[in-house]
């Protein structure tokens, strides 16, 4: 599981009703815990002997919650709704190489990305010298927040 804000070098990370326990590979244990609709650090074992209690805010953080959407993830969700035939499956990883930021579809053998402001497509079986220029990103961007992405 990847934390949102926090750094993600712990051994084990466990959740209660309102409080996550991680525990680092050290041996150090910080909770984190919610007053409220603030979270904060709870408990920091690594901070002296038997640990220290205190509370310090991180208003409207949610260590859960995905990060928040890139531009390019935008375009590709929309065009996974909007190009449901050719996109397929939905919801897939983006993933960056070469300069690109893409989504591989499997089920359709096809990419679609963003690179150098640009949106690229390359249809299925495809060699790499026959990837499309389908528009400029912030176009498709504007396309993709006018269908609520």
């Amino acid at each position: 599981m990847k934390l949102r804000g926090v750094a993600n070098n712990f051994l084990s990370i466990s959740a209660g009703d309102n409080t996550f326990t991680l525990v680092k590979p050290d041996g150090s244990i910080y909770v984190i815990g919610r007053t409220g609709s603030d979270i904060g650090l709870i408990y920091d074992t690594s901070l002296a002997q038997g640990g220290t209690y205190y509370f310090s805010l991180f208003p409207s953080l949610n260590l859960l919650a995905p990060p928040p959407k890139s531009d390019t993830d935008r375009i590709l969700d929309w065009a996974e709704q909007d190009y449901a035939s050719l996109l397929a499956p939905a919801g897939i990883a983006t993933r960056g190489g070469a300069g690109y930021t893409f989504r591989y579809y499997p089920q359709t053998d096809t990419y679609l990305g963003t690179k150098d402001g640009r949106v690229w497509f390359l249809p299925p079986s495809a060699p790499l010298s026959a990837v499309m220029d389908v528009g400029a990103q912030a176009d498709r961007l504007g396309e993709a927040k006018a269908k609520g992405f």
